[in-house]
């Protein structure tokens, strides 16, 4: 994807938050929860709209691997609050160049499905608080099953090579419990895989999330408050 494909994507992303009322609706299920939410940290902000909730309250730092998408969050949210506390960085979601226990929450919206995720969330532990936020939302296998489906439609191979790896990739994760070493870690992810997983760094199930998207649910985790961390294995 080129950088102009790429900004039409983040004014998409921005624009689809903003037309539902859903993903206000999810900010206010998390905010009765996890109590304060005064730091807030989103992984792979895109265009930045999932701190839109928080814009008023809290500091919100903004993390993105992707070049284009920090200066892109930077002017939409100042936007919205030219005084809001905002910060912006570039880093892999596998390595947050973060304090441990510094946020009340983080959020990681379908960023998960496309990294190593143990690591991901062992990561997500470590900067929260003892009772702090997790909000994830991942594919679920249905997401990829659709996508094959269209592509089979579509008579389109390269689409169907990609549904069909991913869908690999996802039955060897829940069946082996491994991701691949290299090359696409891309994956669907169950809700019972990724307690089994969020469990053993620390992090607490604590409600499927409303969202409006059966291809991309979305769940909330606690940080448990006298988890021992363990490197991820």
């Amino acid at each position: 994807m080129g950088a102009d494909d790429y900004r039409r994507y983040l004014a998409q992303e921005w624009q689809l938050f903003v037309d539902h009322p859903e993903r206000a609706e999810s900010a206010a299920t998390i905010s009765r929860h996890i109590l304060p939410i005064r730091r807030v940290l989103d992984v792979g902000c895109g265009a930045g709209q999932e701190l839109l909730p928080y814009l008023h309250g809290a500091l919100c730092v903004a993390l993105d691997l992707a070049e284009e998408a920090c200066p892109v969050a930077r002017q939409r949210l100042n936007q919205v609050n030219k005084n809001a506390r905002l910060s912006f960085g570039r880093a892999r979601a596998e390595a947050l160049p973060i304090r441990k226990g510094q946020f009340d929450l983080v959020i990681c919206r379908l960023v998960l499905p496309y990294t190593n995720i143990r690591e991901v969330l062992a990561e997500a532990a470590g900067v929260l608080r003892p009772g702090g936020g997790f909000s994830v939302q991942v594919h679920s296998i249905w997401y990829y099953l659709r996508e094959l489906r269209r592509a089979v439609a579509r008579r389109d191979r390269r689409s169907i090579r990609h549904a069909l790896r991913v869908l690999g990739t996802g039955a060897r994760l829940h069946l082996l419990g491994q991701q691949p070493v290299g090359g696409p870690l891309e994956t669907f992810i169950t809700r019972a895989m990724l307690r089994r997983m969020s469990k053993g760094v620390g992090l607490e199930f604590v409600l499927k999330v409303r969202n409006g998207n059966p291809y991309a649910p979305h769940f909330l985790f606690r940080r448990d408050s006298v988890f021992v961390s363990s490197p991820p294995e």
